[in-house]
Parts: structure tokens; C-alpha cells; sequence
């Protein structure tokens, strides 16, 4: 009685006989399925053509991993569940102000449930009120805020919960007012603060740090290539940026154009990725193989859901069905 199985491959007495000339024969493998055919293909064994599986199309989108932006253990391990990739923990209610350093009591939490990367946001306050005295511009911050920082760090370093190995990372941004008299405007008085990126990323050890989308600011200036460079220097391991401020999907050129010189770094991209531009963006990723690219996304409910900060299951399966995931991956 004839297999029903699609995969079977019946072989005539001469197909058998080349076959069974071949070096795989005498190894003792007998191959019945194209999947088996399939995987000695990819490992460059010379097979006679007719078993030889037909190569993927040379631009084939790579795919680009998922991080999910949450806020609170709960949405957390929701994220986790449906599919993300990394998590990028924020404090609980800390959404309208743009994401907050979690406690270690909602770090704690996520001990041993979470098996995939998390990154703790360092941020101990939103953006300043620009019509309010004092410095106005986000990331500029005050030596009682920098031992606030540092502060988060070692409680975060100490629930135990974090794992460099798996990846964990620290996320922050810190830059300066620059009183160079060269600098002729307050657009380019704002510098990377070398001295307190320094301090946390040595706070940070063994973890990786990441800059976040302070960073926006020197891509919209247009000398994202010394900043790539700096800091790459001062050790950070990856950049956040939606290419400008805004939305990422009007800076793809720009992000397209940056990718050319950040080999040595991850960037994630963020910044309204829930939109058709990320076909776009992956196509060109597949131009920057050795590039690491990840896309951030918050994936939250409508702001007039009950909690505007639940992980929105379709908005993340979506996402990882744009970029080409599987939820198993």
C-alpha cells in the first residue's frame, strides 16, 4: 500500500544505483524526506541534483528581533507570553512621562518567570517643563539626580533578578550643556556627558548599557557619526534612537545612512513602529547583515482602555508577524 505522505520519494533502480555511489551512502544515512534532504543540503554534502533543495531569494528580509517597551512586572510577563523578544522595563504609571527606572520590588517580581533578556530603564524624571526656570532640555542632569541613577542601579544589581549573561542591560542617556565658545548656538551647546556615562556604565558592570534616545538629538544635527564613535569609546553596547525626534518612519533615510557606520554597536530602533514603514526599514536591514537592529515598540492598549499601560496582545503579535517572527524563535 502506497505512503500517503507528500514527503516520500520512491527511487528508480538508476537513480538508486548513483545514489547509492554517493560518499552519504557509505556513511549509512538513508534519506526519505526532502526536510532530511533539505538540512544535509545546507551543510554543503554533494548531493545528485534531483535531491537538492532550491536556494532562498538573495534578498530575503533578515529578520529583526522585537523589543517590548512595558511598565510593571504584570505587562511584563504578558509581553514575554506573546511573543517579544526583550523587555525594556519601565516603572508602573510611568507612561505619560515617557517611561521611568522601575523599583526592585517590580524587578524582584519578574525572578525566575522572565527567559528572555530584560533592559531597566534609568531615568529618574520626565522631561523638565520648558516654560519652567532652569534647564529645559531632557537628559541634562543634576549631580543629586546622577546618585539617584547610580542608586537604582545597585538596588536593580542587587534582587538578583538580572542575568548578563541572558543579556540584561541598562538603559540611560546623559548629556550636557557645552560652555565652549565655539559652539554659536544652544542646539550645538548640548554634548554627550562623557564623565557621568563613564561613572554609570562602571556602576552598571557586568551588565551592558544602552543609549537611550537621548541620542535623537545629535541624529537630527546630523553628526550621529562622531556620537556613534564616543559612545562606542566610553563603552556602551547599544544605541536607542528613532533616527530624530518624533516618529521613526520620517527618518528612514537618515536611519538607512547611520547603519553605514554603526557596525560595532547594537541600534534599536523606536519610536511609532506600529505602522508600514517597518517593511520598509526591514528591507534595508537586509542590507546591513553584519549590523545588529533591533525595533521597540510599546504595544499598548487604546488610551481609553481602563489601563492605557496593558501590553496589547494583537499589537505585538502584529509586530511580530511585520518583522518576520515566530513566537518560537
Amino acid at each position: 500500500m502506497e505512503s500517503s505522505s507528500p514527503d516520500k520519494r520512491i527511487l528508480s533502480a538508476d537513480q538508486y544505483d548513483s545514489f547509492s555511489s554517493s560518499p552519504i551512502s557509505s556513511s549509512g544515512f538513508i534519506f526519505t524526506t526532502s526536510q532530511t534532504l533539505a538540512s544535509h543540503n545546507q551543510i554543503n554534502i554533494n548531493l545528485p541534483s534531483q535531491f537538492k533543495m532550491p536556494p532562498l531569494p538573495a534578498k530575503y528580509p533578515r529578520q529583526i528581533p522585537l523589543e517590548v517597551t512595558v511598565y510593571g512586572p504584570h505587562n511584563a510577563l504578558r509581553a514575554a507570553n506573546f511573543g517579544a523578544k526583550r523587555l525594556l522595563l519601565c516603572r508602573k504609571g510611568s507612561s505619560p512621562v515617557g517611561g521611568l527606572t522601575p523599583t526592585a520590588q517590580e524587578l524582584r517580581h519578574l525572578k525566575s518567570k522572565i527567559h528572555i533578556p530584560i533592559s531597566c530603564v534609568i531615568r529618574p524624571r520626565g522631561a523638565p517643563n520648558p516654560s519652567a526656570p532652569g534647564e529645559s532640555h531632557d537628559y541634562v542632569y543634576s549631580n543629586s539626580e546622577l546618585v539617584q541613577m547610580s542608586e537604582a542601579i545597585h538596588q536593580l544589581k542587587e534582587t538578583g533578578a538580572m542575568n548578563a549573561i541572558r543579556g540584561d542591560s541598562f538603559v540611560f542617556g546623559c548629556v550636557r550643556r557645552s560652555h565652549e565658545e565655539a559652539a554659536e548656538n544652544s542646539c550645538d551647546k548640548i554634548v554627550i556627558d562623557s564623565a557621568y556615562c563613564r561613572y554609570l556604565i562602571d556602576m552598571a558592570k557586568p551588565f551592558g548599557c544602552v543609549f537611550n534616545r537621548a541620542f535623537d538629538h545629535f541624529a537630527e544635527r546630523g553628526n550621529s557619526e562622531a556620537v556613534i564613535a564616543e559612545l562606542t569609546t566610553l563603552g556602551f553596547a547599544g544605541i536607542m534612537t528613532a533616527g530624530g525626534p518624533g516618529l521613526f518612519y520620517n527618518h528612514v533615510e537618515r536611519l538607512d545612512a547611520m547603519c553605514h557606520h554603526t557596525t560595532n554597536i547594537q541600534l534599536i530602533v523606536a519610536g511609532g513602529v506600529c505602522c508600514p514603514e517597518i517593511q520598509k526599514l526591514r528591507k534595508r536591514a537586509h542590507n546591513h547583515d553584519r549590523l545588529s537592529i533591533w525595533l521597540n515598540g510599546d504595544c499598548l492598549r487604546p488610551r481609553d482602555h481602563d489601563d492605557p499601560e496593558t501590553t496589547d496582545m494583537n499589537g505585538v503579535m502584529s509586530l511580530i508577524d511585520r518583522l518576520g517572527l515566530q513566537t518560537t524563535d
